[in-house]
């Protein structure tokens, strides 16, 4: 993946290809943890499937160098959106469940 180095204000623009390499890589950890919040398969490949659309109607006239993180910030700001909660309940053993934030999901899938 081809990480921005350079302050904010002053990112270079990549191809499509590169942007679209780094975004099918991240999106896969990402695609896991909505399944792990969600427990539906169906409403996990819904909410990718926005969440991709979303990132393809930006107004970005030349998608930017991909710095570390922004996709998974992206998604996860989209995927508390959806949820309408930043809590999930999660199935860790048989009838035992417990309540995370979405950013503990992600921090115990890394």
């Amino acid at each position: 993946m081809e990480l921005n180095d350079q302050p904010e204000g002053e990112a270079k623009a990549v191809s499509y290809a590169v942007f679209a390499d780094a975004l099918e890589r991240e999106i896969v950890p990402l695609r896991a943890m909505t399944l792990t919040a969600t427990g539906d398969p169906e409403l996990t490949e819904r909410i990718v499937a926005g969440f991709l659309l979303r990132v393809l109607d930006r107004e970005i006239p030349r998608p930017m160098a991909i710095k570390p993180d922004t996709i998974e910030i992206l998604y996860l700001e989209y995927l508390k959106d959806v949820l309408e909660s930043d809590m999930v309940k999660v199935a860790i053993a048989n009838n035992v469940t417990v309540f995370l934030s979405l950013d503990q999901l992600r921090e115990a899938m890394r």
